[in-house]
């Protein structure tokens, strides 16, 4: 497995930039992140992306996936905001295509008091299906992802959501951390399987009730990795956890130790 980092920390920075400084501190891939006032936006043309691609092959970088933050309409009651997160997950698939990134993060948005479990539940899966060819034809995945935002709260269902959209580029972007509060990360892994297209590393301590660095808190980090090794998950792990250099750097030495177990 390689070690990658986000891009989430430090998004402002210009893309060569951001690769060469995960490089520096210790990272084989980084995860861009795509936005409106970022350095990478949905409007990148083609030959840019493509200067982002010679820039990473130089640094012997890889780019493993994209977090978009303008897909996480879908579970809004009003039609065209839907329609909005739609559209900008298929510029994103697009962009996923040209970098040579295999999976794309969708945050499908919070449950609210407007929107109905089951109804947010059918417009998710609606967005899935609809996006599911263009991700086919692009062969990047689609991994939606449980954020503290009270949808797909077990694993029987997250595997159910993707087991009736029915593809294999559409699965579960998985977050090691966010699943401490109220369950064992392991038993997820080993529910999801395959549906796993991408992994997030955060650690989380239950008495404090906070995310912590790696190591420090309550994921059973053995187990984790020996879930991961069981279902045949090879891909990039990448961690959501620090952004200055000091804690990128001592981030990626928790990591290393991490992947060794």
């Amino acid at each position: 497995m390689r070690i990658g980092a986000t891009q989430l920390f430090f998004a402002e920075k210009p893309v060569a930039e951001s690769l060469a400084y995960a490089k520096a501190t210790g990272y084989q891939s980084l995860e861009l992140c795509v936005s409106e006032a970022g350095a990478l936006t949905p409007d990148t043309d083609d030959a840019a992306l493509r200067e982002m691609v010679r820039e990473a092959e130089r640094l012997r970088m890889a780019i493993p996936s994209l977090v978009p933050g303008m897909c996480s309409g879908f579970a809004s009651p009003d039609p065209a905001v839907r329609a909005t997160a739609l559209a900008g997950l298929r510029k994103s698939v697009h962009i996923a295509s040209v970098l040579g990134a295999d999976t794309i993060l969708c945050h499908p948005g919070q449950l609210t008091p407007q929107v109905r479990y089951d109804v947010m539940y059918a417009n998710v899966q609606a967005a899935m299906r609809a996006i599911e060819p263009d991700a086919k034809r692009a062969g990047v995945s689609v991994g939606v992802e449980n954020v503290w935002n009270k949808f797909l709260l077990s694993p029987m269902e997250a595997k159910r959501f993707v087991a009736e959209v029915g593809s294999e580029f559409v699965g579960i972007y998985f977050d090691v951390g966010n699943f401490v509060p109220w369950a064992f990360p392991e038993h997820w892994i080993e529910v999801l399987g395959s549906a796993i297209k991408k992994v997030h590393f955060k650690d989380f301590s239950r008495k404090r009730h906070e995310f912590v660095p790696l190591l420090e808190g309550d994921v059973d980090w053995p187990a984790v990795m020996k879930a991961l090794r069981s279902v045949g998950y090879d891909s990039d792990v990448i961690q959501e956890v620090a952004g200055d250099e000091a804690g990128m750097k001592s981030t990626a030495e928790a990591m290393r130790k991490i992947v060794a177990l």
